[in-house]
């Protein structure tokens, strides 16, 4: 599961020996130590470690329970999900370089957009017929 917020950006899979557990990977030390003092803050246990070096596309990494990551999603979304546009309110927390990023992920989702959804999409209709591929 890739999820982006205002705080950053995880890739987060079933751990290999344990369900109970997620490793939770991310490319940069803003976002793993947002989700780590997250954790402490709002599951109340220790400060998930900050792992490095593992060999991977993913620089830094956590392991924490299922439970923990759902507290720290539900916790975002109930209090800090007040934003209408995220990609503005990405570049206010994050900056330029994260707002032009998710720019890009949300071109390359648009271009999965279906027949159905072409068709009930205004924006979409005006953009195809200036040239724009899907």
């Amino acid at each position: 599961m890739w999820i982006f917020t205002t705080a950053g950006y995880w890739s987060a899979v079933q751990d290999r020996n344990d369900p109970t557990l997620l490793s939770v990977r991310t490319r940069d030390r803003v976002s793993a130590d947002a989700l780590a003092d997250g954790i402490e803050l709002i599951a109340g246990v220790d400060r998930p470690a900050v792992r490095t070096g593992e060999g991977t596309d993913y620089p830094y990494r956590l392991t924490v329970t299922k439970i923990d990551f759902a507290a720290y999603l539900s916790h975002e979304v109930l209090n800090y999900l007040t934003y209408t546009n995220f990609k503005d309110e990405a570049r206010r927390s994050l900056g330029d370089d994260w707002a032009h990023t998710l720019g890009n992920v949300w071109y390359d989702t648009w271009t999965l957009t279906d027949e159905e959804g072409v068709e009930f999409s205004p924006y979409m209709q005006r953009n195809l017929s200036k040239g724009y591929r899907r």
